[in-house]
């Protein structure tokens, strides 16, 4: 669901135990692929139920299905709606990254995505600059109301767009799925966003290797970072300036950091922190943003900045 230049690749360390084995559920969703490592082996989940979930998912969230809850709100003619809980929750936790953020993670920025991403279709770095101004005015989650379960527009042609946050939150959506089917131990991952819970059989954590670019001689290159995770979900994102909107100027972020991987204890919450926390000059971002455990990589100082 993000466009990202650098997206993290998350490869799950450590094998399978020679005394115990392991369940690994797989497959396409939301443009992108996932992968679920649980215990024990005959676990009674199968595939068609994870994929059971993502639908549901998607029928609520995705730009990319004209049926969904969101296509739907996005529509010229829509002033309102009723949401759905995945939907609610979504925009409830925008509302609290907005705030938090002090604007820069904002939802409404739909029609900035639209046209950069029509002018990526095209061969352009950026859309147009009237392209830009006539969208700012559609832009600014002061132009949403909600009202218990009913979203509306204050004004049309504002557009939401929730790739900065569903993708984690859909990984909290899976765990809490295993979870109420009794799984206590497991790693899920869609699309380079994580999130376990309890450890190997034998009591090993879950180990991934984070891909990070790196500036060695004025050239950018990838290393690997080993790490062990237990009860947390991280994700990660690249080359903010490139790819992510500041909701005021219409235009990428102005940034040196290469990317940041953000620990935090549910997806979604760790998922919108690593679209902003990069906005924010080094070692300012808010507190609220930093409680977690993050890793910054920066092109001035070509290694690891850990806050």
């Amino acid at each position: 669901m993000k466009h990202r230049l650098f997206q993290a690749i998350f490869l799950l360390m450590g094998g399978i135990s020679p005394v115990f084995s392991q369940k690994i559920l797989q497959g396409f969703a939301q443009g992108t692929s996932y992968r679920i490592l649980l215990y024990p082996e005959n676990a009674t989940i199968q595939k068609y139920r994870i994929d059971s979930v993502l639908n549901a998912l998607d029928s609520s969230l995705s730009l990319y299905k004209p049926y969904s809850l969101i296509s739907r709100f996005n529509a010229p003619e829509t002033r309102e709606i009723i949401m759905d809980e995945h939907l609610q929750k979504v925009v409830q936790a925008s509302f609290r990254h907005w705030k938090i953020s002090k604007g820069r993670f904002d939802i409404t920025v739909g029609p900035l995505t639209e046209i950069y991403r029509s002018a990526r279709s095209k061969g352009l770095s950026s859309p147009p600059e009237e392209q830009i101004t006539a969208a700012l005015k559609y832009v600014g989650m002061r132009k949403l109301r909600v009202r218990g379960k009913r979203l509306s527009k204050k004004q049309p042609g504002v557009k939401i767009d929730v790739d900065g946050i569903a993708q984690g939150y859909s990984v909290d959506v899976l765990a809490g799925f295993l979870e109420a089917c009794n799984i206590r131990n497991y790693l899920v991952e869609l699309g380079g966003e994580i999130k376990t819970r309890g450890t190997h059989p034998d009591g090993r954590k879950f180990r991934i290797a984070v891909e990070k670019p790196v500036t060695v001689h004025d050239s950018l290159t990838l290393e690997y970072e080993t790490l062990e995770i237990f009860n947390t979900a991280v994700t990660t994102s690249g080359l903010i300036r490139k790819h992510h909107l500041h909701p005021a100027t219409g235009r990428p972020f102005s940034t040196s950091v290469l990317s940041a991987t953000v620990f935090a204890a549910t997806a979604m919450d760790a998922d919108a922190i690593d679209n902003y926390i990069i906005a924010f000059p080094e070692g300012r971002a808010p507190k609220r943003a930093r409680k977690g455990k993050v890793i910054l990589v920066s092109e001035k100082r070509k290694a690891n900045s850990k806050k």
